[in-house]
């Protein structure tokens, strides 16, 4: 019986599932010269990241026998751009998730704070403050 966290679960995460970018996007606010970048510089360095990670976990999934190495050197090149390609895009995908949602509960918390400041009676929707 598999289990949901088995090793090839993950490795698949860390490719192509948006694994490489959840740790890229921790990763950038962790690292002092990272957290110093300017937002569009972090994202591509969120990127870069994403995608190593997701070679990196390639390169593992053959070490380990989860996945089969290919024949020749063009082989490699073609499967790791691919791997790197599809990490940084679904990262980009997790992370613009995880922001949406972010900025939904602030967008929300905003609202309600407006609702209470306001003595007109009209729930926020007006502009007499």
């Amino acid at each position: 019986m598999e289990t949901l966290l088995d090793l090839r679960s993950i490795l698949i995460w860390l490719i192509s599932g948006g694994g490489g970018g959840v740790i890229a996007w921790w990763l950038i606010p962790h690292v002092a010269w990272m957290a110093a970048l300017e937002y569009e510089h972090k994202r591509w360095c969120a990127m870069a990241l994403a995608g190593i990670v997701g070679v990196l976990a390639t390169c593992a999934s053959v070490i380990v026998f989860q996945d089969s190495a290919p024949a020749d050197w063009r082989g490699w090149v073609i499967k790791l751009v691919g791997v790197f390609m599809a990490a940084a895009i679904a990262g980009q995908l997790a992370h613009a998730r995880d922001t949406t949602v972010q900025a939904k509960k602030a967008s929300v918390a905003g609202a309600a704070r407006l609702k209470d400041d306001c003595d007109c009676g009209c729930e926020g929707t007006c502009t007499c403050k």
